[in-house]
């Protein structure tokens, strides 16, 4: 009886060990709301004020920043960035390369970026995602090669960061309408059926990035957009969904865009997504182009805080923190 107790006992203790390595390697939960304001002042801003934007900030789960821009930026000054958004109960994620201008091959392409995630993690950065940014269309449009070769490269990456970095959760990033809605899903079944013949799970997330001003133009449609939702939801990848203003880039040129162009753009791409039947699973709200202009107060809908507490509220998104 004791030998035979003795021998479960032992067998618990490895089963549990080895749940418990499970677990540690296994990627958490994907954010809801992801947040990118348009440069580090307003993010800084945000993370010394959070009372001031108190309604959006619960809603928030992380911010998404480009890989590379870290690169310039001192240790002590990363670590207090990475322990604010820790004390604020924010995670990070990477937009990162996997097939550019500047380095076609995945393998060569993680050689170069995973030391910088190394780095922040070393520096204590919550980092949870990466998010490939748009593999496929710069396979086609800047190196002017067939999406085989997309496919196979941009695999080969995310076997590198599965790997080596077991705890990310890995998803990409596409245009649309610039790549149509019959080519995503071709190229998803084509990336993640390699994944899997090299024995790798396969994409976490898939993120649009809806160029919505140029679907009369382009014969995109909301509706494409909700059935890409429906159908990565249907193989098992939850549908991440970039919210910003589509018409500000053009509007800010031919100088008719205001203070309110954001915040009121924002909230049109979110009444035609919704009217179309559309559903996300990952709200991002990124900006890359200027706008808005300044971070807070909540209270003002021009503002980055209070353009997301509007939209936020539209959604119907409920708290997190």
């Amino acid at each position: 009886m004791r030998v035979g107790y003795l021998i479960a006992l032992i067998v618990s203790v490895v089963l549990i060990v080895a749940l418990a390595r499970s677990q540690a390697r296994t990627p958490g939960q994907l954010a809801r709301v992801v947040i990118g304001p348009p440069n580090d002042g307003q993010l800084t801003a945000l993370l010394g004020a959070v009372q001031q934007w108190q309604q959006g900030y619960r809603r928030v789960d992380a911010v998404i920043h480009a890989d590379h821009t870290f690169s310039s930026v001192p240790d002590t000054k990363l670590h207090q960035i990475f322990a604010d958004l820790s004390a604020n109960h924010l995670t990070l994620e990477l937009e990162a390369g996997a097939v550019k201008e500047w380095s076609a091959e995945g393998v060569h392409t993680f050689a170069i970026e995973s030391p910088i995630w190394e780095r922040l993690l070393r520096l204590g950065a919550p980092l949870t995602s990466i998010a490939m940014d748009e593999p496929l269309i710069a396979s086609r449009v800047m190196l002017h090669k067939p999406d085989t070769f997309a496919v196979e490269q941009t695999a080969q990456f995310v076997a590198l960061v599965r790997r080596n970095f077991p705890n990310l959760l890995v998803g990409d990033i596409e245009p649309y309408p610039a790549i149509s809605l019959v080519d995503q899903l071709r190229w998803l079944d084509a990336l993640n059926a390699r994944l899997k013949s090299l024995g790798v799970r396969g994409l976490d997330f898939y993120r649009i990035d809806p160029d919505w001003n140029a679907f009369p133009s382009q014969r995109g449609s909301w509706h494409d957009v909700a059935t890409l939702a429906n159908a990565c939801r249907g193989r098992g990848v939850r549908f991440s969904l970039i919210y910003w203003a589509s018409p500000a880039p053009a509007e800010v040129k031919s100088g008719t865009a205001n203070r309110d162009t954001w915040h009121e753009e924002l909230l049109a791409e979110a009444a035609g997504f919704k009217a179309a039947g559309g559903r996300a699973d990952q709200i991002v709200v990124e900006s890359w182009i200027g706008l808005p202009d300044r971070a807070l107060p909540d209270r003002d809908p021009a503002t980055f805080a209070g353009s997301l507490e509007a939209l936020l509220a539209t959604l119907k998104v409920p708290a997190s923190q």
